[in-house]
């Protein structure tokens, strides 16, 4: 999301336990360094994606209110981005081209275009929990983690989705462009008594994208994961497990999955 000259942009590092936010662009002619600002809080001048960026750096994260805090700044930056909606092509291949260009993020699906969803504290730490848990465990050299960011476009559904934590494959030599990629697992947060009705359209669009392995939905509230899978023969199967004491094997990703690593933390109030 842009707003003026200022970024906001989120970022676990599970190495250091602390989570980043792009601050602003930075002027071309900046060289890639490291500086300290006032309070401690530490500024990182690196390039991303050959672009010049700052990231500002907060420590031990996880533990305090501080995404509670981000998401509140990204909510009133947002209103802006609702209006953009009315302005999105009907046309497939022309929405692709046009939510590519935007600053903020759009979804579709069933031929309806909102922009990203978000969520409040809870569901912020059990994505960062996640994708912490995976990260640790992580041991492929041909598929890569995305946390909140990666664009997922389903051709057959028209639709285009942005999943909380993203698995894709990579290709030796190439990076695909943003409607591109292959992924290999998708993961949202549900609602502890969300609509099954409601998730269908979700599903399906994800369901249609050939290189999809499988698709996991966190329960918001205890520790609960559905799952839909695609078997040796391309159907879809589904399975759960339930308690922090129960372990999901993705055999896709080569590792398991402990749920008390995805639900750790006090339990939302």
């Amino acid at each position: 999301m842009q707003d003026g000259a200022r970024w906001y942009e989120l970022r676990y590092d599970a190495a250091t336990d602390s989570l980043l936010v792009r601050l602003a662009t930075v002027p071309p002619e900046t060289p890639v360094r490291q500086r300290t600002l006032e309070g401690g809080l530490l500024v990182v001048h690196a390039r991303e994606d050959g672009q010049p960026v700052a990231w500002e750096v907060r420590q031990a994260s996880r533990a305090g209110p501080l995404l509670s805090q981000i998401l509140a700044s990204l909510r009133e930056i947002s209103g802006a981005l609702d209006a953009l909606v009315a302005e999105a092509p009907r046309d497939f291949a022309a929405f692709l081209a046009w939510e590519a260009a935007q600053d903020g993020a759009f979804e579709r699906l069933r031929g309806e275009v909102r922009r990203k969803a978000g969520g409040d504290d809870a569901h912020a730490r059990l994505i960062v929990n996640l994708f912490a848990a995976l990260d640790q465990r992580w041991q492929r050299a041909d598929q890569r983690l995305h946390l909140s960011s990666l664009r997922v476009v389903s051709p057959k559904a028209e639709a285009v989705l942005y999943p909380p934590v993203v698995v894709r494959r990579t290709r030796a030599g190439a990076e695909p462009d943003k409607g591109e990629i292959e992924p290999v697992l998708v993961a949202e947060v549900v609602p502890e008594d969300a609509d099954q009705a409601a998730l269908a359209p979700r599903l399906e669009a994800y369901e249609a994208i050939p290189a999809l392995r499988r698709i996991l939905l966190l329960t918001l509230g205890r520790p609960r994961v559905v799952w839909r899978v695609r078997d040796a023969a391309g159907r879809w199967q589904e399975g759960k497990a339930e308690g922090r004491a129960a372990q999901v094997a993705l055999d896709e990703l080569g590792l398991v999955l402990p749920l008390d690593a995805v639900y750790a933390g006090p339990a939302p109030a």
